[in-house]
């Protein structure tokens, strides 16, 4: 357990005697129970202070990270539409190629053999495309 610094207790006050008409008239000196009640809080409120502000600090911080983790969303929705977008291209671009190819308008030959590359690029569309629906 760690020693927890008090205030210093106020000073005493004098107190009004109940028995003052059997013992004389004696003066009492001592805490009243407001006084202590008040010291007792005043206690607390030192004490707990650090911890109030601490706590108040990690309020903030989690307002933070809230705020960058909207941020991070925000721009992993706009990179997964960006990369539906390009996946969407390059398919268009492989059908492309693919009709030129058929149709003869590009001839291939054993120097430009583009088949094996599309088949590649669909290939790892497919994939990319599986990855991203999993997550």
């Amino acid at each position: 357990m760690t020693d927890i610094d008090l205030l210093p207790l106020p000073e005493k006050e004098q107190l009004a005697n109940p028995y003052a008409h059997s013992f004389g008239s004696v003066a009492a000196y001592g805490h009243t129970d407001d006084t202590l009640r008040d010291y007792a809080r005043a206690c607390v409120a030192h004490a707990t202070a650090p911890l109030q502000a601490e706590n108040e600090r990690l309020r903030a911080e989690r307002e933070s990270l809230w705020v960058e983790l909207e941020n991070w969303k925000e721009c992993f929705c706009q990179a997964a539409s960006g990369a539906e977008r390009l996946a969407k291209l390059l398919r268009e671009l492989s059908e492309v190629c693919r009709a030129a190819i058929k149709a003869g308008d590009w001839k291939v030959d054993g120097a430009c053999d583009p088949d094996s590359l599309l088949s590649r690029a669909d290939a790892a569309i497919d994939e990319a495309m599986e990855k991203e629906n999993k997550a």
